[in-house]
């Protein structure tokens, strides 16, 4: 996502979740109910990073307008806000388009917030792709994100052959995690369940 105020793009953003149900925030008062007529509404968590040197937009008007949208388009052609317009969905060549223009900060950006995300990004993503499923019923999706945690059927199909870490010897199960063999997100749905499929390991024992 590109922040756009006061003519310039200043910060770059990565969705980090998926949208929920929110009411909204209380410094916009009675505004926004009566603007929109909706509470509560959504949102979408992102984590933002500012740039270095904001890209001002209207010196790079001639750039961008060969590519914006015709219709809906967050920038006018005169390199303008378009005010009527928020959480504009833009097309391929204008991101390709500002990424020239940032000249390799929007990769710096990119690269600093899933540094600090960790893996946060990829579990996102994993449980994303489970819920768009069509495929399976609502069911196996618990079942399957559940699997991916190790816990659920899985840890419980694993239990049924694994007792106790094989490095450490620890047997408590408060202290052992259900770890996948071949990694879960190379699994097809059966390996990601199949107890023989995964090992019992205590944290501190080296993978």
């Amino acid at each position: 996502m590109f922040s756009f105020a006061g003519g310039e793009i200043r910060a770059v953003g990565i969705v980090v979740g998926q949208v929920q149900e929110a009411p909204q925030p209380a410094e916009f008062g009675d505004g926004g109910v009566a603007l929109w007529g909706v509470d509560p509404g959504w949102q979408l968590p992102v984590r933002f990073e500012l740039l270095k040197s904001p890209l001002r937009v209207k010196p790079q008007a001639k750039v961008l307008e060969k590519v914006l949208p015709t219709r809906h388009s967050p920038i006018r052609a005169s390199g303008d806000g378009n005010q009527n317009v928020y959480l504009a969905a833009i097309p391929p060549p204008v991101v390709e388009a500002i990424r020239g223009l940032l000249g390799g900060q929007l990769e710096v950006a990119q690269a600093a917030i899933e540094s600090e995300a960790g893996g946060e990004l990829e579990a996102e993503a994993v449980e994303a792709a489970i819920a768009q499923r069509l495929d399976i019923g609502p069911t196996e999706k618990m079942r399957l994100s559940k699997a991916r945690l190790g816990q659920g059927v899985y840890r419980t199909n694993l239990e049924q052959i694994e007792r106790s870490c094989r490095v450490t010897g620890i047997s408590h199960r408060e202290f052992l995690r259900a770890s996948h063999i071949k990694p879960w997100a190379k699994s097809d749905d059966l390996e990601k369940l199949d107890g023989h499929n995964g090992l019992l390991l205590a944290p501190q024992a080296p993978r």
